[in-house]
């Protein structure tokens, strides 16, 4: 007997066509279905700050060029450097980048997916 991914109940032998499977979740349910349990969920990911990190990448874009850091010769040292340049700066109580006019957090955000993005480039 196989098992219902959804509700983990039996599923019947008797599916009136094949590729569909009549169990008890979906037999008395009066909503659709969508088996996504095990995929990302995007939801969890808060916006706001996320968009003050695009803000930092949009500024690095029109500076240099966009997707420049992908380039950049040592950008592992340089990048974490730079990281801890700017929580070292919004440490000491300077919340905003005098260059760019964003938070110090956002850029440091931006160095660590640069580094991330590095990492998982050379896996």
């Amino acid at each position: 007997m196989k098992i219902c991914n959804f509700c983990k109940g039996e599923i019947s032998d008797s599916a009136p066509q094949p590729g569909y499977h009549l169990c008890m979740c979906v037999a008395t349910r009066s909503e659709g279905v969508k088996y996504d349990q095990e995929k990302l969920d995007w939801s969890l990911l808060p916006i706001e700050p996320i968009e003050e990190v695009v803000k930092v990448l949009m500024f690095g874009a029109k500076k240099y060029a966009p997707d420049n850091w992908k380039k950049v010769p040592d950008a592992e040292r340089r990048y974490y450097n730079a990281a801890m340049r700017h929580l070292t700066a919004w440490q000491k109580g300077e919340k905003v980048d005098s260059e760019t006019g964003l938070s110090h957090l956002a850029h440091a955000l931006c160095c660590i997916i640069f580094l991330l993005g590095k990492d998982n480039v050379e896996k």
